[in-house]
């Protein structure tokens, strides 16, 4: 399965995953490497969430383009 931004379901899952570990092994780390790691996964995923959001909306744009030029051909125009 791929949602919308092109993302397999087992991507995500896996994100999922990794998150929850991290979250696992931070509770059992000195709370200063803990912080600095999970600030880091944090930015990390951010970053991956903005591309995602990216492909999402150039998708929603190629789908937009190709509603008008359906419309165009329906109306009988090149």
């Amino acid at each position: 399965m791929t949602w919308d931004s092109g993302v397999s379901a087992e991507v995500i899952q896996r994100m999922l995953n990794d998150i929850a570990w991290l979250v696992f092994a931070a509770q059992r780390m000195p709370r200063a490497k803990a912080v600095r790691r999970l600030r880091a996964a944090r930015r990390q995923y951010e970053l991956d969430l903005t591309d995602a959001e990216a492909s999402v909306i150039e998708a929603k744009t190629a789908l937009r383009v190709l509603d008008e030029a359906l419309e165009d051909q329906n109306k009988g125009r090149p």
